[in-house]
């Protein structure tokens, strides 16, 4: 029997959730807020503005009426930026039910109270919801999985009957959902990897090849997983799918957000223009921000992050900085 599956916002990540929720029989709504892109949608049955050349099926109804977009739905999906997900969370805590799921998409860290995205939904959804929020993360760009291009993530909650439905609710032969027991670990992979593709972009950048991004990789990862066991998560989790497998696609994906901007900032671009230029979110920029505040607060070593941070809010040079952190590395 099929499911009934919201998801609120329609930027490329929201379009193309709801392009492999319409599958079998689920019934899909996808809502945004933007008036001009949901008639664009159902005029054309093409989200043109977020995700040009893809067709939208008529299983997937589009709703500019929040209410109406969740009333019934078994599965929310939050597919907004992190920045928006406590004021998606607030809009939503008056309609939501205890029967609903609410799976969070969005991959970041929020600035002053450096909770995860579902400790920011936990913190803002009536008591008897909050059992149900369940974290979706992996390697997944939105441009292939909307092509059907073979893919995988992982998904975890406060409780596994949850993240079970989510699974059987998702999942194709092309869109393998894997149900992992660490809630905190999938979604500080998810979060921390932008950062890292910042630098992997900013080596492409500086023409500096294969061999360089493969030297920083690893030390990626070990700053991810310090991060995730001082924060209670496990250390294995950041060797699967939403970690290195995360890490791996954003800092090597061609089509990765935070990998095009540290290319476009090495290559002399101002960050502030990069930024407003930009039709989607690049999580990384302010995810840096926040994780540099949080490492110091936990006194953590954290060279390579410290070196991304010098260089987009200190105004240390690409050129210069990157290299004295790979000759120190070691």
């Amino acid at each position: 029997m099929g499911k009934t599956i919201a998801v609120l916002g329609a930027g490329n990540a929201g379009t193309t959730f709801a392009l492999l929720a319409a599958h079998d029989d689920n019934a899909v709504r996808l809502w945004t807020i933007e008036q001009d892109v949901a008639a664009m949608m159902r005029e054309g049955r093409e989200n043109r503005k977020y995700l040009p050349g893809v067709m939208l099926p008529g299983a997937i109804a589009i709703e500019v009426d929040l209410e109406k977009a969740i009333a019934g739905a078994d599965i929310v999906m939050l597919t907004v930026p992190s920045h928006v997900v406590r004021r998606m969370a607030q809009a939503i805590a008056p309609w939501v039910t205890s029967e609903q799921i609410i799976v969070d998409v969005a991959k970041g860290l929020e600035e002053k109270t450096f909770y995860l995205m579902s400790e920011v939904i936990h913190s803002e959804l009536p008591v008897a919801v909050r059992k149900n929020i369940v974290a979706l993360s992996g390697p997944s760009i939105a441009r292939e999985m909307s092509r059907g291009v073979p893919t995988a993530v992982a998904v975890a909650g406060f409780g596994q009957a949850h993240a079970e439905a989510v699974r059987q609710a998702l999942q194709t032969p092309a869109f393998q959902v894997i149900v992992v027991d660490d809630i905190v670990g999938i979604q500080l992979g998810g979060s921390l990897k932008n950062i890292y593709a910042l630098a992997a972009g900013m080596c492409d950048g500086l023409e500096y090849g294969v061999n360089t991004k493969a030297a920083f990789i690893p030390h990626a990862l070990a700053e991810m997983v310090q991060f995730g066991v001082v924060l209670g998560a496990r250390p294995e989790t950041f060797y699967g799918l939403a970690g290195l497998g995360d890490l791996v696609v954003t800092c090597l994906g061609p089509q990765s957000r935070n990998r095009t901007l540290g290319e476009k900032l090495a290559r002399g671009q101002p960050l502030a223009r990069i930024l407003r230029e930009s039709v989607e979110v690049s999580e990384g920029v302010q995810t840096t921000k926040v994780a540099h505040a949080l490492g110091q607060k936990l006194r953590l070593r954290l060279p390579l992050l410290d070196t991304i941070y010098r260089i987009l809010f200190e105004g240390r040079s690409p050129h210069e900085a990157l290299p004295v952190f790979l000759t120190g590395a070691g």
